[in-house]
């Protein structure tokens, strides 16, 4: 084998390795298309104790904001029955309807 040959045959398997990988995260990664909307991710933000009296929540429940206005208040927020209902992405929650038990609260 000549020295082109081997470079190229390295390279070539350099390119399938990451091609593999690519297609590996992206199938079964953590942000593939199936949970990642491309929306402004943040850490989730959940109600202290007084926010949770303030809105009437029973303290044991878990309860995400999904939305503050301008002054800090509490416009929108989730309640979390599982780890599986906490919202990533805020701009792709689904709508409500009356058909399905509301768990998305506009704040009063």
């Amino acid at each position: 084998m000549t020295k082109k040959y081997k470079i190229f045959v390295l390279v070539l398997g350099f390119l399938i390795i990451i091609s593999l990988l690519l297609a590996w995260s992206k199938i079964f990664g953590r942000y593939s298309s199936k949970n990642f909307s491309g929306g402004n991710l943040a850490a989730p933000e959940f109600m202290n104790a007084q926010e949770k009296k303030q809105f009437q929540v029973p303290s044991e429940l878990k309860a995400q904001i999904i939305n503050r206005n301008e002054s800090g208040n509490i416009t929108v927020y989730k309640i979390i029955n599982t780890d599986a209902d906490v919202v990533l992405d805020p701009n792709n929650i689904p709508s409500i309807s009356p058909r399905s038990p509301r768990s998305v609260v506009p704040a009063k």
